[in-house]
C-alpha cells in the first residue's frame, strides 16, 4: 500500500511542518513536525511498519503507540480526502522528516478553515 495526495490538494512544506490544502473546499490542514516527517515519508512510499520501527528507535514513544498514531494520521487524512491509498508505488514527493495536519490530535494533525485563517485567504 502507498499513500499519495489527492488531484485537489496541494502541499506547502515550511520546513517544519507541512500545510495541506483542500482547493476544492478551501479548508486546510497543518501538520506538527512528527506529523510533516511521517506524511513526507509515507508520500516517498514509506510503510507505516517502518516508520513505527524508526520513531520508537529515534523518540520516547514505544513501536505500538507510533504505528498506532501512524495510522491515525493516515485515517484522518483519508477522511478529509486529503490523502488516497492505492496498492502500488507511491507518487508523492520526495522523502523528508515527517509530518501531520491542523486540527490538533494526537497523530500529529489539525484542520481550519481557509478565510484567511490559512496565511493569505483568497
Amino acid at each position: 500500500m502507498s499513500l499519495k495526495l489527492c488531484r485537489n490538494v496541494a502541499l506547502c512544506d515550511t520546513g517544519q511542518a507541512l500545510v495541506l490544502l483542500d482547493q476544492s473546499s478551501g479548508r486546510y490542514w497543518q501538520t506538527n513536525a512528527t506529523g510533516a516527517a511521517v506524511l513526507r515519508a509515507l508520500l516517498a512510499g514509506a510503510t507505516g511498519d517502518d516508520l513505527a520501527e524508526q520513531l520508537a528507535a529515534r523518540r520516547p514513544v514505544s513501536r505500538d503507540r507510533a504505528a498506532a498514531d501512524i495510522a491515525a494520521l493516515i485515517e484522518e487524512l483519508t477522511r478529509a480526502r486529503l490523502t488516497d491509498t492505492t496498492p502500488g508505488p507511491s507518487a508523492g514527493p520526495p522523502a523528508g522528516p515527517p509530518a501531520g495536519p491542523s486540527s490538533k490530535s494526537s497523530s500529529g494533525a489539525s484542520s481550519g478553515a481557509s478565510s484567511g485563517a490559512a496565511g493569505g485567504g483568497r
